[in-house]
Formats: structure tokens, C-alpha cells, sequence
């Protein structure tokens, strides 16, 4: 765990495409989902807060009055700092803007307002190995979520030795991970230019992923090597770690989820 104060960011503005299960439970985003008595962000933010090396947490989305007034009637620990921030038009940007705009430099943990199953254990898990990485992604592996749940639901990533998918986690070690974001913001504006997105990353890296040949590891090290940065990927033991709710039968697997827990 590092040794001074750390910031957390979470991601609660909407997507740039309508997001289906907002017509379904009328709400302005997701982070408004109902979960057990509470909103979505609610629960992540408890997960945050649990640790006392967090000292702030910013939350970007499209309404930041709104979601204020909608948090502030919770309790959370004293030692958090609240920032209620306007969302970018994209991630890349938002992060951007995180960085530049607030003039941050600090070592930030960022997740999503819909990563509603995340538990203080998780985040401890996720910071004793993401420290002092400048990069660190926290990932599920196919074999491990399988075994607890239906897996066909799920989008996986293919690579040699493995199949995962993300668990919305991510640390940035400061403001020396810009360069990584100029780039992912390069590729959500030309995503559609699909050698472009080969040009900025390396055609060999991604080559080499495609055909797998080396494994999700080994290409985390080849992008970090790209961009002279410390990039790790994290395995999560808990596969629930990668549930968010994108739909209605994600809300109800978190339902049963959080019954068994408790």
C-alpha cells in the first residue's frame, strides 16, 4: 500500500450511445440505479471510503448538483473529500481533464459508478499489487469466473493461456501516464480507422495478441515498454470483481450476490 494519501475517481456520466436500461428504470445515469436500498455509486463510494489512504474521491458525471444532493444524505467516513465534477465527453477526456484541469499528480485509483459489487476487499487486493506501478488493470480470468457463474453473458478477451475480462479498475501512478491518455483518446476519436489504432500501440504488440503468442501479461510490459511506464495487469480472485450492470439481469445477479454476502 503507498505510503501518503491517494485519490480515487469515479466515472458516472453516461455513454455517448442511448444506454438501454435508463429507459428501462428512468434515472439521468446508472449511478441512480436502486441496488439494495441504494444507489449504484453509493456502493462504490462505501468501498472506497473503507480505507483510510483514500483521501478523496472525485466523481465526475453529467449532473453534478444532482448527484450531490442525491449523496448527501450518507454517511462516509471523515477522512473523504468530496469533488462533484461536469463529465467530458468521452473517458479518455474526463481522465484528461482529471489530470490537467485539477491539476492532479497524485496516484489515483479510477472505477466506474456502476461497479456496484466492489468491496473493500477488492480494493485492498487491487492496491497491494497496482503499488508502484505507473499503469495497473485489474482483470477476471475466464476459468475462475466460471466457476462460481454462467460465463456465456460476458464479453472475453483472448490471449494465450487465458481469457478475461475487465474488472473496472484501473490505477494511474500521476500525471506521467498522460501520454497513455493522449493516446486513448486518439483511438476513441478514429476507432473507426482501425490502423490507426494498430499505429499508435504498435502493429507487432498487437499482432502478436491477435494470433496469441504471448499472453495478456507480456503485452501489458510490450504497451508499457512503448511508452517507458510500469504497466501491469491484476488478476482478481474474486470473480465477481468484474460484474457492472449494464442491463436488468446484471441488477439481479447483483441482487442475489449481495443476499449471499449477507
Amino acid at each position: 500500500m503507498p505510503a501518503e494519501k491517494i485519490h480515487a475517481l469515479i466515472l458516472a456520466g453516461n455513454r455517448q450511445k442511448p444506454d438501454p436500461i435508463l429507459s428501462v428504470y428512468a434515472v439521468p445515469s446508472k449511478a441512480f440505479i436502486k441496488l439494495d436500498g441504494a444507489i449504484l455509486i453509493h456502493h462504490v463510494i462505501r468501498a472506497l471510503s473503507s480505507h483510510d489512504i483514500i483521501g478523496s474521491i472525485y466523481i465526475y458525471s453529467d449532473t453534478p448538483e444532482q448527484m450531490h444532493g442525491a449523496l448527501s444524505d450518507h454517511y462516509y467516513p471523515e477522512h473523504v473529500n468530496f469533488h462533484y465534477l461536469k463529465s467530458k465527453r468521452t473517458i479518455a477526456a474526463t481522465l484528461d481533464a482529471y489530470f490537467s484541469e485539477q491539476d492532479n499528480d497524485a496516484a489515483t485509483i479510477v472505477t466506474t459508478a456502476d461497479n456496484a459489487l466492489l468491496t473493500g476487499t477488492m480494493v485492498r487486493e487491487f492496491l497491494q499489487h497496482a503499488v508502484p506501478n505507473d499503469i495497473a488493470v485489474a482483470l477476471v480470468e475466464r476459468a475462475n469466473y466460471s466457476k462460481q457463474f454462467d460465463d456465456t453473458q460476458r464479453t472475453w478477451l483472448k490471449f494465450r493461456g487465458g481469457h478475461w475480462s475487465g474488472a473496472n479498475l484501473f490505477w494511474f501512478g500521476g500525471k506521467r501516464v498522460r501520454p497513455v491518455i493522449n493516446v486513448w483518446r486518439n483511438i476513441e476519436q478514429q476507432r473507426k480507422k482501425g490502423w490507426r489504432v494498430i499505429a499508435e500501440f504498435g502493429f507487432f504488440n498487437l499482432i502478436l495478441a491477435a494470433l496469441r503468442l504471448i499472453t495478456l501479461h507480456d503485452t501489458a510490459t510490450r504497451i508499457g515498454r512503448r511508452f517507458g511506464l510500469n504497466v501491469r495487469v491484476i488478476e482478481m480472485s474474486d470473480p465477481a470483481a468484474c460484474i457492472d450492470i449494464d442491463k436488468p439481469s446484471d441488477l439481479e445477479l447483483a441482487e442475489t450476490i449481495l443476499d449471499a454476502r449477507s
